[in-house]
């Protein structure tokens, strides 16, 4: 009866560390598209300056 507790509580204990694992790597995946989210956005806005920019220099040239 002793190992079969003991067994239960090392299989309880390891779905916890499972657990654990996978919220810290669904944790860095959201920081990872939070990231990748913004950048697009920045580079975006940065296209569209440049091209604004150069469209105002062919309709003033």
């Amino acid at each position: 009866m002793m190992r079969s507790g003991q067994a239960a509580i090392e299989y309880l204990f390891m779905v916890v560390v499972a657990l654990l694992m996978v919220l810290l790597a669904v944790k860095y995946l959201q920081k990872t598209a939070q990231y990748a989210m913004e950048q697009a956005n920045r580079t975006t806005n940065e296209v569209v300056e440049i091209i604004r920019n150069m469209t105002r220099e062919a309709a003033s040239g």
